[in-house]
């Protein structure tokens, strides 16, 4: 199966392109990178405040747990993430020219997956120059929790 992902995958990669980036949302912040945000920081997806509530690294990847700052976002509308976003992106150690390329097509695939078990990817954000982010839904506790009750 991932190779039949991969092969129909391939063709979209060009949708992706520099061009494309000036749609995609930006993500801000008052720190220097995304990777010395902190629990407590403000982070703005577009126009909607979140507020920094953890975060976790591993391997290659950076995740930070995020949390709507209700009482600051626009009234009366609804942002594509809700209450609770998980972003991840790439540790600064291990950014590379492959490493951002390889990420872009995992996020690029991601973006076509849409199957019981993988967590959705709601978007794909402009990080400057922290590259691109992907935001996702902030599922409570861990895989190895959900195996746990499940076995």
């Amino acid at each position: 199966m991932i190779a039949e992902v991969m092969r129909y995958a391939k063709p979209l990669c060009p949708v992706f392109d520099t061009a494309c980036v000036k749609q995609m949302t930006p993500l801000h912040h008052d720190c220097r990178t995304l990777y010395e945000l902190r629990k407590g920081q403000r982070v703005h997806i577009g126009d909607w405040p979140y507020i920094v509530q953890k975060s976790a690294r591993g391997g290659m990847g950076f995740l930070l747990f995020l949390e709507l700052d209700g009482p600051n976002a626009p009234p009366g509308q609804f942002g594509v993430h809700g209450l609770w976003v998980a972003l991840k992106s790439i540790q600064p150690g291990a950014v590379d020219d492959e490493a951002a390329a390889l990420f872009r097509r995992e996020l690029v695939i991601w973006s076509g997956l849409n199957y019981g078990t993988i967590v959705p990817l709601n978007e794909i954000l402009d990080a400057g120059r922290d590259g691109w982010v992907a935001a996702m839904n902030w599922y409570p506790g861990s895989l190895r929790d959900h195996i746990s009750e499940v076995l």
